[in-house]
């Protein structure tokens, strides 16, 4: 990626892809309590989990994008990740009202797809750039 992103951004993305994924790792060592929104583990499950392993990821996704969309081979996997993070951005909201047990959309019982979908869309993006960098790598090179 160095040919097509600045070395000050992309060691910017790397920092927040790393912190994306030991805040992963800390929701999976950590896992919510139910029942108890003031327990240890809890808190370290919604902060390093959701704040540390997907607002760092998304924030990658922006400084990628940029990046990705000044060059015409990868212009449309600049759109895709600039639209990636503000498709997350813009289910994080809906997802904690209807996952918040005082909301009256609680009822429709939807906040858990919602959750799993903002993760497919998140996970998603490691998956298209993965393949893109994949493809380009099998290239015949002239």
């Amino acid at each position: 990626m160095r040919p097509v992103i600045q070395r000050r951004r992309l060691t910017v993305a790397v920092v927040l892809l790393t912190l994306s994924g030991f805040g992963m790792r800390l929701s999976g060592i950590f896992p919510e309590t139910p029942g108890d929104p003031t327990a240890v583990a809890g808190i370290i499950h919604w902060v390093g989990g959701f704040l540390l392993g997907f607002l760092s990821a998304i924030a990658a996704f922006f400084v990628v994008g940029r990046q990705l969309r000044k060059h015409p081979r990868w212009r449309r996997y600049g759109w895709y990740s600039s639209l990636t993070a503000w498709g997350a951005l813009a289910l994080i909201p809906l997802q904690f009202l209807l996952l918040s047990p005082d909301s009256p959309l609680s009822a429709a019982d939807i906040g858990g797809l919602l959750e799993r979908a903002f993760a497919v869309v998140v996970f998603a993006w490691y998956a298209v750039l993965g393949w893109r960098l994949f493809t380009i790598g099998a290239a015949p090179r002239n």
